[in-house]
């Protein structure tokens, strides 16, 4: 009977050993696990950016035409000499007369103000020689005026002084008489001073020039001004109205509309396609970390066209509006591309060899710390175990797909896949192949 017991009791704990292992072969994490290798890690960059013009020239017509037709469209590639707009005959021509007319007016007026000129001068002559025969006329009776009063002073002093045997009353009369020959010969003196003054001012007045008149000169540069518009007329008339391209290139926008009025400004923009076109695409701090002038690119047109390899990028910049975004530019012909099509820029940055390469799907973070979880097998009192570590690491480079680590051996089995949440020091069983 205890024979019998005890039998039934080992076959209940070899049915619980294995069910145990059962259940728990259930519960524990399956793990895919790599051992680290020696690899370059490459970093990828991709942004979609667009075409642009390097150069443009405005096209120009005379303000206040009608635009009758427009021959070309936005993005049209044209060539020198190519026929752009069609502008209205029948305006051009009444334009035309109407800028003749005023040529007319501009030249009855400068007539007219020359002829006024030359009347101006004579007046001016004139007026100088009259005003020097005044200069001679009052200047000399004021001369005459002097010398009567220098005659009638000496007369009068020559008596009081040579006076004898007279009586004293009579001798007052005498020095009275003297005295006031002086005083009139002074007020001679003076009113000559005076008259001489009044001359030579009246002469210089004559003399002076009219102020500046500049209505001649402001005709001659409206008559300069008209000759201009009537010569673009005539040249526009002889080419029948007709607006026509002045160099290769794409229209890359258009101002006015048919039946419109051309202004001052240009009526449409032409992309010179001699000075090329460029790509341009903003990429971020973090992405332009792998960008330099000179390097390498692919460009291929998100339409789905062909890929262009082995261009250049020419300049990196930051953008106005925003600190953290990059402007990148990169030359390219308009064979390769036309002005606004949109392409993704490929650039690939090759790094040093790492000795100690993993997936970056073995790669852990935590607090700003990385690492990963090593595979170990210990031995328990059921025999082997095999359990995952987690150990940290110091990364050296990583990408998308891989990341170089700089304190693992090249032995080690380290967990790059789980089905559950990992802890460091659980249980775990290999992923079958």
């Amino acid at each position: 009977m205890k024979k019998k017991v005890l039998i039934y009791f080992v076959i209940i704990m070899m049915a619980c050993t294995i069910i145990g292992r059962v259940v728990n072969g259930f519960s524990i994490a399956r793990v895919s696990v790599e051992t680290p290798t020696a690899d370059y890690i490459a970093h990828t960059v991709r942004s979609v950016g667009q075409v642009e013009k390097n150069a443009e020239e405005g096209v120009h017509t005379i303000a206040g035409m009608i635009v009758k037709k427009i021959h070309v469209n936005m993005g049209d590639a044209v060539a020198a000499g190519d026929i752009l707009f069609e502008l209205d005959l029948d305006v051009l021509e009444k334009k035309l007369t109407a800028k003749q007319n005023e040529l007319k007016k501009i030249h009855l007026q400068k007539a007219d103000e020359e002829s006024q000129k030359k009347v101006n001068a004579d007046n001016k002559t004139r007026a100088i020689r009259q005003a020097q025969d005044s200069y001679n006329q009052s200047v000399g009776g004021a001369n005459a005026q002097v010398r009567q009063a220098e005659e009638a002073f000496d007369t009068a002093n020559q008596k009081y002084v040579s006076a004898n045997d007279v009586s004293q009353e009579e001798l007052n009369a005498l020095k009275a008489d003297a005295i006031a020959k002086r005083d009139a010969l002074e007020q001679a003196y003076i009113s000559r001073e005076a008259t001489i003054l009044g001359a030579e001012q009246a002469i210089e007045s004559a003399q002076a020039g009219e102020a500046t008149q500049s209505t001649i000169e402001n005709l001659q540069v409206d008559e300069e001004e008209i000759d201009k518009d009537i010569e673009k007329l005539e040249e526009l008339k002889q080419n029948k109205g007709l607006v026509v391209a002045t160099l290769d290139g794409v229209v890359t926008n258009l101002f006015v509309g048919t039946g419109e009025t051309t202004g001052d400004t240009a009526i449409a923009l032409l992309a010179d396609t001699s000075r090329g076109y460029r790509f341009v695409v903003d990429v971020t701090k973090e992405q332009n970390k792998y960008l330099s002038i000179g390097q390498a690119v692919t460009l291929s047109p998100t339409s789905g066209g062909k890929a262009v390899e082995k261009l250049e990028i020419e300049s990196i910049i930051a953008t106005e509006n925003d600190a953290e975004t990059m402007r990148v530019t990169i030359p390219v012909t308009a064979a390769q591309f036309y002005i606004g099509e949109s392409a993704e820029m490929l650039a690939v940055q090759g790094s040093k060899q790492y000795p100690i390469c993993l997936p970056i799907a073995a790669l852990v973070e935590e607090d700003k710390e990385y690492f990963v979880y090593i595979l170990e097998v210990e031995n328990t009192i059921l025999g082997e175990s095999t359990v995952v570590r987690k150990h940290k690491v110091d990364v050296l480079d990583k990408n998308e797909t891989y990341v170089a680590i700089d304190n693992l051996s090249t032995n080690q089995e380290i967990v790059i896949s789980a089905n559950k949440e990992l802890q460091d020091g659980i249980r775990v069983r290999m992923e079958e192949s």
